[in-house]
C-alpha cells in the first residue's frame, strides 16, 4: 500500500506541475509531498465523514484481561520452556493464540506464551540467562476485534482517547 500511496502522491504532484524534488514550485514551509499527502488524507476523511451508512461506524467495548503474577517461574536459559511453581495460569484463559505474554522480573523484556501445561510454559524466545523462582507478570496487550471491523478510527481508554494517527 505504501508504494501505491506514494505513487498517488507523485501523480497528484505531476498533475499540479510540482517538482517533487524541490520546493521552488510551492509557497509553503512544508514539502510538496507533505502538502499533497495532507490534502489526500483530508479528502479521504471528508468523503468517509459524508457516508451515512450505519455499518461504517460501530462502537463496542473490548473486555480487557487483568495481569496475572501469582507464583514464580524458572528457566535454564537453554530452551523455550519456563518451569512454573504456584502459578494460576491456565491453557483455557492464558493459552496459545490468546496473545498472552510473560515478563519475568529477572529478564529484560517479555516472552509470548505459546503453551501452558504440566507445570511449564512454552515461550517464543530462549531467555538470555538462567533464573530461578523469579516473580513475573503475565499480561495481555493484544486483542482480537469483532470480525466486522475493517479499520479502527478512534479508541478510548478510561477517560481519554488513544492517538491512532498512522
Amino acid at each position: 500500500m505504501a508504494a501505491t500511496y506514494l505513487a498517488l502522491v507523485n501523480k497528484v504532484g505531476v498533475r499540479l506541475g510540482w517538482d517533487a524534488l524541490s520546493q521552488t514550485a510551492f509557497n509553503s514551509p512544508e514539502s510538496p509531498h507533505d502538502a499533497i499527502k495532507d490534502f489526500i488524507n483530508e479528502a479521504k476523511d471528508e468523503i468517509l465523514d459524508e457516508l451515512k451508512v450505519d455499518f461504517h461506524e460501530q462502537e463496542f467495548a473490548l473486555q480487557l484481561s487483568a495481569p496475572n503474577s501469582t507464583g514464580t517461574v524458572t528457566s535454564t536459559g537453554a530452551n523455550l520452556v519456563l518451569t512454573t511453581t504456584g502459578t494460576t495460569l491456565t491453557e483455557s484463559v492464558h493459552g496459545t493464540n490468546q496473545f498472552w505474554k510473560i515478563a519475568p522480573d529477572e529478564q529484560d523484556g517479555w516472552f509470548r506464551i505459546t503453551a501452558i501445561g504440566g507445570g511449564s510454559l512454552g515461550i517464543d524466545t530462549i531467555p538470555t540467562a538462567a533464573f530461578t523462582n523469579s516473580a513475573f507478570t503475565a499480561f495481555k496487550d493484544e486483542y482480537n476485534l469483532n470480525n466486522t471491523v475493517r479499520q479502527v478510527k478512534s479508541a478510548w481508554v478510561n477517560d481519554g482517547p488513544i492517538d491512532l494517527d498512522f
